[in-house]
């Protein structure tokens, strides 16, 4: 029986997850933006991670030329930002909403945590190409809830579980 995309979209949107904003720097120079919830720690020594990236998006080229990149993982406040860089096509980063430092990546400026990182393999997903990287550098922000990604749409954490 084959799983139709449709039905595994909705099943996979019962597992909530974080959402980042990985960003990059063309050739040109500028900066990019793309919103992503494919995000994983692989290794703490080595420190690694892995991202999932759709082959079709614009921006896809962008990360194909350039090794360094950075993960900014996104607060509470941040969904319109989410949203923003969600959109198709190659999405420029906002000059207000990001600092390069470290390695020259952009960095946003009100995520919760940046990780400067560079990419070791590429590897074929399906339609996507799946990126290994190892971090270069982290980046503090500020102590805030996660922005979170549920069921089609973007939710708060409880502050605190209640015990019993």
């Amino acid at each position: 029986m084959a799983v139709e995309p449709k039905s595994l979209r909705s099943a996979l949107g019962r597992f909530a997850t974080g959402v980042t904003i990985m960003s990059v720097c063309a050739p040109d120079g500028r900066a990019y933006g793309v919103t992503v919830n494919s995000f994983v720690s692989v290794s703490l020594e080595p420190p690694l991670i892995l991202w999932c990236l759709r082959r079709e998006a614009g921006i896809h080229d962008v990360f194909e030329s350039n090794d360094r990149f950075a993960v900014n993982i996104l607060g509470g406040g941040s969904a319109d930002a989410s949203a923003r860089y969600a959109m198709r096509g190659r999405i420029l980063l906002e000059e207000s909403d990001f600092s390069c430092r470290g390695c020259g990546v952009p960095l946003l400026k009100n995520a919760l945590t940046s990780f400067e990182c560079r990419t070791l393999r590429r590897d074929n997903g399906g339609d996507h190409t799946i990126l290994l990287a190892r971090v270069l550098d982290i980046h503090e922000g500020p102590d805030d809830e996660p922005l979170v990604f549920y069921r089609g749409g973007y939710r708060q954490l409880e502050s605190a579980l209640q015990s019993t």
